[in-house]
This record gives C-alpha cells, sequence and structure tokens, in this order.
C-alpha cells in the first residue's frame, strides 16, 4: 500500500501535516466562525419570527378596534338618531303647548277686553241715561216754565 502511494507521489509526512492543518483550520473556523454565524443566523431567525407574530398580533388587533370603532359609530349613530326623534317629539309637544297656553292667553283677554267694553258700555249708557234724565227734568223745567205764567 505503501507503494502506491509513493506512486502516485504521496509522501507521508506532507499527508500527516496537510491532515493536521486542515483539521486545526476546520476547528478553527467551526470554532470562530462557523458557530458564530450560526448563531447569529439563527437569532435573527427568531427576531424574524417573532417581528412577524408581532406584526400579525397587531393587524389583529387593528382590524378587532376598527371594528369596535365602528360598532361605537353606529351606536352613537344611532342614539343621535333616538336623542333627534325625542327632540322632536318633545319640540313638539312643547309647541303644542305653547299654542294653546297662547290661545288661552288670547282667550282671557278677548273675556276681559269684553268684560271691560261691558262695563264701559254700562258706565257709558248710565251715564247716557244720568244725562237723558237731567235733560228730560230740564226740558220739562223749560216747558213748564213757558206753559206757566210767571207770578
Amino acid at each position: 500500500m505503501y507503494e502506491i502511494f509513493g506512486v502516485f507521489g504521496v509522501e507521508w509526512e506532507q499527508l500527516i501535516i496537510q491532515v493536521l492543518n486542515f483539521t486545526l483550520i476546520a476547528f478553527i473556523l467551526w470554532r470562530y466562525l462557523y458557530t458564530p454565524l450560526i448563531e447569529l443566523i439563527e437569532k435573527r431567525r427568531e427576531e424574524t419570527i417573532k417581528a412577524v407574530a408581532h406584526a400579525e398580533r397587531i393587524a389583529t388587533e387593528l382590524r378587532e378596534a376598527e371594528a369596535k370603532r365602528k360598532e361605537i359609530l353606529s351606536k352613537a349613530a344611532m342614539e343621535a338618531e333616538e336623542m333627534l326623534a325625542q327632540a322632536r317629539t318633545q319640540a313638539k309637544t312643547q309647541a303644542a303647548a305653547l299654542l294653546q297656553e297662547a290661545q288661552a292667553r288670547a282667550a282671557r283677554i278677548v273675556e276681559e277686553a269684553e268684560a271691560r267694553a261691558e262695563t264701559l258700555k254700562r258706565t257709558q249708557l248710565e251715564a247716557a241715561k244720568s244725562e237723558i234724565a237731567k235733560l228730560v227734568v230740564l226740558g220739562i223745567e223749560k216747558v213748564l216754565r213757558k206753559g206757566t205764567p210767571a207770578p
């Protein structure tokens, strides 16, 4: 076997040195380059996985927040519509009450005016009766004075 290696020009001392040299360089590269590089790649892979999971969680939370926002806006719109309907109903009720109150007040004012007019009419009628009675008395006095000779 040594003869076969010799025929091909293999020298044992050189071969052993080359094997030791290769082993030493492979160990150094494995220890100081390959292992840290694999750890760095693994660390970045884990960070990427965490970032993707975090992004998915944020996207889910965003969808939930958007759904909640739409629900809140929908409820707010419904409540606003309800409040508006109540306000309209209340305004109609108040308008009807104010109209009724104004009509009642107008009716009272008319009644008071009619009562004052009636009182004024009676007062004027009494005054006119009194005036007519005075005029009649004066007229009768005048007729009586003219019809009876003076002494």
